[in-house]
Parts: structure tokens; sequence; C-alpha cells
């Protein structure tokens, strides 16, 4: 029989311990194939106990504000869905939550902003299972996991030539001329086909980026700036 050497813990002596609760995941895919075979995967290595599951990222928010699970593995969809949105969401529902992008591509742009809103792990649906467990297991110990098209995404975007930042996203520009148009929060989601919590949240990204903290504060400081229109703006013709 072979013998451990000395000073390595075996496995037996972890489980004479008793067991060690395994860390709890949320998958989010839209493809039901994959999103099975990942749980499959995850379950069968003992790396992880997958506790929900969705489609989408709007399933799961209840789950994640309720449980605060370690990792959730996230397929943000494309491009031009606004991706991050959800994956904003999801990281304020659940502070402290690891969260790992798993998408079949992703542009530059969306990488580097992903890793900048916080993001631990980046992976393309066309690695193979050691790196999804790798990735996994690195995130789950406080690092990034980026595979190497998004590690090279990352490179090249810094060392492309410095472009003057822009102060608002397109969407925060949106919702900026729709509050100073005096509409609700509930109004403004239903105008941007957005809902109230992503209309919160970009309000306070806002209320950041101008230093205020008051709604009125915000129209105030936006007039003042030339941020929306000051002249009159035609109403959005929705009901309450």
């Amino acid at each position: 029989m072979t013998q451990e050497p000395a000073g390595m813990v075996s496995r037996a002596d972890v489980l004479a311990r008793g067991p060690v609760p395994l860390a709890r995941a949320v998958l989010v895919d839209a493809d039901e194939v994959w999103r099975v075979g990942l749980r499959l995967l995850l379950q069968e290595a003992g790396v992880v106990r997958v506790i929900d599951e969705a489609r989408h990222g709007h399933a799961v928010l209840d789950t994640l504000r309720r449980e605060v699970p370690e990792l959730v593995l996230i397929d943000p969809g494309p491009a031009r869905d606004r991706p991050l949105e959800i994956v904003q969401q999801l990281m304020a529902a659940s502070e402290g939550t690891h969260v790992v992008l798993v998408a079949q591509s992703l542009p530059d742009d969306i990488v580097v902003e992903a890793v900048r809103l916080g993001v631990q792990g980046i992976l393309m649906k066309g690695c193979d299972a050691r790196s999804v467990l790798e990735a996994v297991s690195t995130t789950l110990r406080g690092h990034c996991a980026l595979d190497p098209a998004t590690t090279t995404a990352v490179v090249r975007t810094v060392r492309a030539p410095e472009a003057p930042p822009d102060r608002f996203t397109a969407r925060e520009l949106e919702v900026l001329e729709l509050v100073a148009r005096g509409l609700s929060n509930r109004l403004v989601g239903r105008a941007l086909f957005i809902t109230e919590a992503t209309v919160k949240f970009h309000l306070r990204n806002i209320m950041d980026k101008l230093g205020v903290r008051r709604r009125a504060e915000v129209v105030g400081v936006a007039l003042r700036e030339g941020l929306v229109p000051t002249g009159e703006v035609e109403p959005v013709s929705l009901r309450s």
C-alpha cells in the first residue's frame, strides 16, 4: 500500500473530518443543451453544487438575493442586446458572488468592460472541459480566469492609442433625457424596454458621475452642462 509523503493530507484524512460544503453555483444560458452539460460536468467533478439555473439572468435574481451563491456562470448573450446590463444586475443583487462569463464570442470592448466591472472569469465556449474546471477553481480562489482569446483582447485594448473616454454610456444618456422630461423610473423603463431595476441602476451611475444624490439635482446639473436639451421637449406618449 502506497504511503502518503510526510506532511501531506490524504483524501481519507479530509473525509474523516466530515463533509466539506461545496461552493454553490447558479448557471444562466439560453442554450439548454450547453447548460445541462455544464451542470453535469461541474457536479461530476465535485467542484460546485448547482442550486439554480435558467435561460435568462432575470430569472435567477431572487435566488442570488436570497442565497448569495459563491459562483455564477452566465452566457450574457449577443453584443447587440447590451449583455453587460444583466451582468451588472446580477453583481448588484449578490455582492461577493464570483461571476464568470461563458460565451460563444465577445467583442473586445465588451471583454474589457466586463473586466472593469469586476467579472472574474471569461471563457469561450470552444474551450475544453479541463479549462472550464480550472477557471471555476481559479475564480473560487479569488483570482481572475481569462482564456487566451480574452487575454489577447485585453492586451490589444491596453496597447491601443488612448482615446478620450465618454463620460456617459449611450444608455445612461437615454435614461438621463427621459428623467429630465419628468418621467418616473417605471415609465423610463417602458420607453426603453428595460426593467425598472435597470433604470435605477443607470440612475445611480449617473448620480455618481454627476456627484449628486437627488433626482432633482440630476436634472439641474444635466441641463446646466448641456447633457440634455434645454428647449421644450415633446412628451413621451406613455400611460401610467
